[in-house]
């Protein structure tokens, strides 16, 4: 796990700066997201005292939002809820489908449920389809391709974006 937690950590640090030519924007990218879905599956499994687990769970999520990560506390939500609710898909479809529309609920009530914000929130819930119809069973191993192709194509886009 420690070693997890280092390589997400570094290739956010890597990829922050791609990530900032490309959207211009002081948000922290999604390997800090993760960084912090990870610390809140750690805390749950880890931590034995239940009132210190929810302040420390509490606390990820919270600055996940205050410190503008790519998803904001939606996103470590998200990776948390997935994980408390492995064995239960009725319960995780639940809870990912009422925070979902939590995340959305300000953008419905200023749009007045403008037809775009809907199909976003629509959208949004097409994660669920392969997370319920995984199997457990563990593909191949491509994570390092996946880790160097984040930060890379963000230079590929800026590139493309500077030259056009």
């Amino acid at each position: 796990m420690k070693k997890y937690i280092l390589q997400l950590f570094i290739f956010g640090i890597i990829s922050q700066i791609p990530y900032y030519l490309f959207f211009g924007t002081k948000e922290l990218n999604i390997y800090f997201t993760l960084l912090f879905g990870v610390f809140c599956m750690y805390t749950w499994d880890k931590v034995n005292n239940k009132f210190l687990k929810i302040i420390i769970i509490g606390l990820l999520i919270g600055f996940a939002g205050i410190l503008h990560f790519d998803t904001g506390w939606y996103g470590v939500l998200s990776i948390f809820i997935f994980h408390v609710f492995k064995d239960n898909k009725k319960l995780m479809t639940l809870f990912y489908i009422l925070i979902t529309f939590l995340n959305y609920l300000p953008s419905f009530i200023i749009s007045n449920f403008y037809y775009p914000n809907i199909l976003l929130f629509l959208y949004s819930l097409v994660p669920l389809l392969p997370i319920l119809l995984f199997n457990g069973e563990k593909g191949k191993d491509t994570k390092y391709l996946f880790y160097f192709f984040y930060p890379i194509h963000f230079v590929i886009l800026y590139l493309i974006r500077i030259y056009l």
